[in-house]
């Protein structure tokens, strides 16, 4: 006769309904203490609670569908789970975020987090929010890259915005002198080029907006301090010779102003002054409309 705990399934059905935050973090905890005392009982949970969503892994989670009623997950290999679950972990990403929006949008950067919901409401005159559009900061490049292709693989409507000089990375394996360029980037990364994969600027995001755009934002948010200097839109124009741009203007600025500010702040400024003067970039213009295409289609 064995002395094993015979194998068992627990069920609860929305157990946190009509509970304020604090009760929910609270059955949330005897829920995840129950499932991790009892090695042979298994726990289910048919919810809605954010909070609940939120304090597992990926792979506990089973989604249903409202259009076929069906469970979907994200479902990889051990190993791609796991790089999903650290990379979630590591720019705080939600799973209700993952599961309910309806387009994910991966930058790789702070200064794109502070353009593109600006420019995105200009252009198409709605919120990220109400379109159902999430953007996530996937913190550089290559991150933003392994995020883009992990979701896409999963089946999940995603697109990567990243800047232009991320081909010239060859550990990235994205060498723009290559003829099949396009193919080869669907291969290594399950994500189309002009579809789910964009390039931004000349270089980087911020040198999309033009010279006298820069120009009239220095001028009213940057006041010059240091003696015998004033702002010249040929000094804009002399950063465009190479190099990283954003790094030209925080550099002129300190130069000038006598102190460095962050990127994010000087695209928040760029950002307004461009709206202002109706000189969003068209480019720009053409990616933001498509990802507003991009979620129509997701319907």
């Amino acid at each position: 006769e064995s002395n094993e705990t015979p194998p068992t399934v627990v069920l609860f059905d929305e157990p946190d309904v009509n509970l304020d935050y604090a009760a929910q973090r609270l059955v949330n905890e005897l829920l995840q203490d129950l499932a991790g005392k009892y090695p042979t009982t298994q726990v289910i949970v048919a919810t809605h609670a954010v909070n609940i969503i939120d304090s597992v892994s990926v792979d506990c989670i089973r989604f249903f569908d409202n259009a076929e009623y069906r469970p979907w997950r994200f479902e990889y290999p051990v190993e791609e789970n796991e790089q999903l679950e650290r990379i979630r972990q590591s720019i705080g990403l939600s799973n209700s975020a993952l599961f309910n929006e309806n387009l994910i949008v991966v930058v790789e950067g702070p200064t794109e987090m502070a353009a593109i919901p600006r420019l995105y409401q200009h252009v198409t005159g709605k919120t990220l929010i109400l379109s159902g559009v999430y953007l996530i900061n996937g913190l550089d490049c290559e991150q933003a890259l392994k995020l883009g292709t992990l979701l896409r693989k999963s089946g999940k409507k995603v697109i990567v915005l990243l800047d232009n000089d991320t081909k010239q990375r060859k550990k990235l394996f994205l060498h723009c002198e290559d003829a099949d360029f396009k193919v080869n980037v669907q291969r290594q990364y399950s994500l189309k080029v002009d579809d789910d994969l964009f390039f931004v600027g000349s270089v980087e995001f911020e040198d999309t907006f033009d010279d006298t755009v820069w120009h009239q934002m220095l001028t009213s948010h940057f006041p010059v301090l240091a003696e015998n200097a004033s702002w010249v839109i040929d000094d804009i124009g002399s950063l465009r010779n190479g190099g990283k741009f954003s790094e030209g203007i925080q550099n002129l600025i300190e130069q000038k102003c006598l102190w460095k500010p962050g990127k994010p702040e000087i695209e928040q400024y760029i950002t307004e002054k461009a709206i202002q003067l109706e000189a969003i970039p068209e480019t720009l213009k053409i990616i933001l409309k498509f990802l507003w295409y991009a979620f129509s289609r997701v319907f």
